[in-house]
């Protein structure tokens, strides 16, 4: 592969993934529009879909980003101060996660309480709104460390990236299936 080609791919390939991630924010938005709007099981079963998604895929990525990207986002600014923010993000994005697990836990009968559906709005809006402004800094930051990596640096961060999310979706089935 040509020098500057490990570089693209990475670029490329974490262009990617925050499009597929991108995408899911509409869909939070979605759900969140339907809240009240439809039966009870169906939201439920959106709710289930959401979950999967957090579960197998935003945060594998969040954590794969917090192991191997942002350590190179430090390194590149000379100071941890400017990922900080992110790394934030991402816990602000698990606690949405864990909250939204709880409140379809609590989900039961034939009708959504009024409760119920305000607290399961303002989670699904608000993680989709933290979502869309840290997918948008993140690429700041990726295409600034894209602009800065050599080729072999690009071609080992984008395999310690893809390894990283491989395991933490690895982690999160096996904890599903406990």
């Amino acid at each position: 592969m040509a020098m500057n080609q490990h570089v693209d791919l990475f670029r490329e390939s974490t262009r990617a993934e925050h499009d597929i991630l991108r995408r899911y924010v509409d869909t939070l938005c979605e759900v969140a529009d339907a809240v009240g709007d439809i039966p009870l099981p169906a939201l439920q079963q959106r709710l289930r879909e959401v979950h999967a998604f957090l579960a197998h895929q935003l945060i594998p990525h969040a954590e794969a980003e917090d192991r191997v990207i942002y350590p190179l986002v430090a390194m590149m600014l000379g100071t941890l101060e400017g990922i900080s923010a992110m790394n934030r993000d991402h816990l602000e994005i698990g606690r949405f996660a864990a909250e939204l697990a709880a409140l379809e836990q609590q989900l039961s009968g034939s009708r959504l309480r009024t409760a119920d559906a305000k607290a399961l709005r303002r989670v699904l809006y608000g993680l989709a709104a933290l979502l869309r402004l840290h997918l948008e800094q993140e690429d700041v930051y990726l295409g600034l460390l894209g602009a800065h990596l050599g080729p072999d640096a690009a071609q080992a961060a984008l395999a310690a990236l893809q390894d990283a999310t491989h395991n933490a979706q690895e982690r999160t089935a096996a904890a599903d299936h406990k």
